[in-house]
């Protein structure tokens, strides 16, 4: 799996790839190092060579070795996630579709029952619900919309700093409706800027194996959609910089978190644009990454879609 195809990017990739979309290697950010092994197992997965991470996952489940098997059986999820995904790009939907699901939910299982205190199934939990809720249809994804939200909710209590929680938040608070559920697009913001915050940490600490440009896509697009002029940004910080002195759960003030950054002085769609200049040049090399010509191609698309 490892060639890029050139159809047509689906309404679920562009909008809502949690691994979630994404091609996040994903981490606990207390982590000190990672395994060798796994950091091989995580190029593949940026290559998007899926199959063979997959194989040398399961070949270090079945051997003793010295890798936690959580690792092995969450990076397993994960792996089924990102094939049912990668089929999903193609523009495939059949039984492969639904059985990588099968597989993703029966390894998160399994991690469920190696160690249920740390958040790795409940976060993967969250991505593959959403994933099979965008792949079944509209009703089916905002029916489970809640179900996804009150896990990644878990996953950021369990582990605060883990920034792809947040990431993927911000997905989901931006392309949910206002009216009848909890779409936010204020709220989408601030998950992402904080998403990117943590992210730039475990890039520092080498906790993640590639400085994806993903989270930085998802802030453009909350920021456009969003669209306040630079007047309201800068007074509606200061409100959220004074209800954040009440609040303490590491979610909530992620929903906040806007209050107590610096922002660019400038309007929402302004640096929207400025973020995908920035993404542009980082990603404007030859033989890009599986992970990073998807992004280039959601870029693109960005592009194409506000140049009026």
């Amino acid at each position: 799996m490892s060639t890029i195809p050139s159809t047509r990017i689906s309404f679920f990739i562009a909008c809502l790839t949690i691994t979630c979309t994404l091609f996040l290697p994903l981490r606990l950010a207390s982590f000190t190092s990672i395994h060798p092994r796994l950091i091989e197992v995580d190029l593949l997965l940026a290559r998007g060579e899926l199959t063979e991470a997959v194989e040398l996952l399961t070949a270090y489940y079945q051997e003793p070795a010295d890798i936690q098997p959580l690792q092995i059986a969450w990076r397993l999820a994960q792996s089924h996630i990102y094939i049912a995904d990668h089929l999903m790009y193609q523009g495939i939907s059949d039984d492969r579709v639904e059985a990588a699901f099968d597989t993703a939910q029966e390894w998160l299982d399994v991690a469920m029952e190696i160690d249920d205190s740390q958040h790795f199934a409940y976060f993967w939990q969250a991505a593959l619900i959403g994933q099979r809720g965008i792949y079944n249809g509209p009703l089916n994804s905002l029916a489970t919309s809640g179900q996804m939200r009150d896990l990644l909710i878990k996953s950021a209590q369990m582990e605060p700093t883990a920034g792809y929680i947040y990431y993927t938040a911000s997905f989901l608070y931006e392309l949910l409706p206002r009216f009848f559920s909890f779409g936010d697009r204020d709220a989408a913001v601030s998950l992402a800027r904080t998403g990117i915050m943590y992210h730039l940490k475990m890039v520092e600490d080498g906790l993640v194996v590639h400085d994806f440009q993903d989270n930085r896509l998802q802030l453009a697009r909350a920021l456009w959609h969003r669209d306040w002029d630079q007047e309201r940004r800068r007074a509606e910080q200061a409100v959220k910089r004074d209800m954040l002195k009440q609040v303490a759960d590491p979610f909530e003030r992620a929903k906040l978190m806007e209050g107590i950054m610096e922002i660019p002085e400038m309007s929402d769609r302004q640096e929207a644009l400025a973020i995908l200049d920035q993404v542009q040049a980082r990603l404007d090399y030859p033989d890009r990454l599986y992970a990073d010509e998807r992004d280039w191609e959601k870029l693109m698309q960005l592009r194409a879609a506000w140049q009026d």
